[in-house]
């Protein structure tokens, strides 16, 4: 389901993979944007595989989760990371993360297209988002999403009808446009993740 911001699992057994056998290519990324439904082009785009990530990145990290069954996927120059089933197949959806304190070495300080900057000292927040993006038509909370909401929130979710998920206890909030490829990822107002991922069709 898009919209749920995914902790890594915790590694118990792993294998590394240094895909990425050069230094980083973009040591400063403010000047990389984000497109949503593809990625940064030319650099880190859905439709790459990871050998290919890896030659226009220079420091892929592949971490095999032997315990689940998955690869993790990280580039700590562009703040991003992913985990799938499979090492060589382009990734389903990739985070992009923006803000200090997350579990990778460097933030993404670039931009997302349409209007959204990351490089300033201000923070990018949710009326930023709902400006460029538009206001979401649904709102849930996470704790109804599974139970009772959950055959409708799917509904949403197949006709393309931006929605967030809301978490009052800990004060996130994931803000979702199915059909733009894209979503944010909210901790007290402000966008801490961007996740972009394949659009749905309309």
């Amino acid at each position: 389901m898009h919209g749920q911001v995914r902790a890594f699992f915790s590694v118990g057994a792993l294998c590394i993979l240094a895909l990425g056998c050069r230094s980083p290519i973009h040591r400063d990324n403010s000047g990389l944007v984000i497109t949503p439904g593809l990625g940064i082009s030319n650099v880190l785009e859905l439709s790459m595989t990871p050998q290919e990530i890896a030659h226009k990145t220079g420091d892929l990290i592949v971490k095999e989760l032997k315990t689940v069954g998955a690869w993790s996927f990280e580039v700590p120059s562009l703040g991003a990371s992913w985990e799938q089933e499979s090492k060589d197949q382009p990734p389903p959806g990739v985070y992009f993360h923006v803000a200090p304190g997350t579990q990778l070495s460097h933030c993404f300080r670039g931009k997302v297209r349409g209007g959204l900057s990351f490089g300033g000292e201000v923070a990018v927040t949710r009326e930023d988002v709902v400006r460029v993006f538009g206001p979401p038509r649904h709102v849930l909370r996470e704790a109804i999403v599974l139970s009772k909401n959950a055959d409708e929130l799917r509904e949403w979710a197949t006709r393309g009808e931006p929605y967030a998920l809301q978490n009052p206890v800990t004060g996130t909030e994931t803000v979702i446009y199915p059909t733009q490829g894209i979503h944010f990822g909210l901790h007290s107002n402000a966008v801490v993740v961007v996740n972009v991922f394949r659009a749905a069709r309309k």
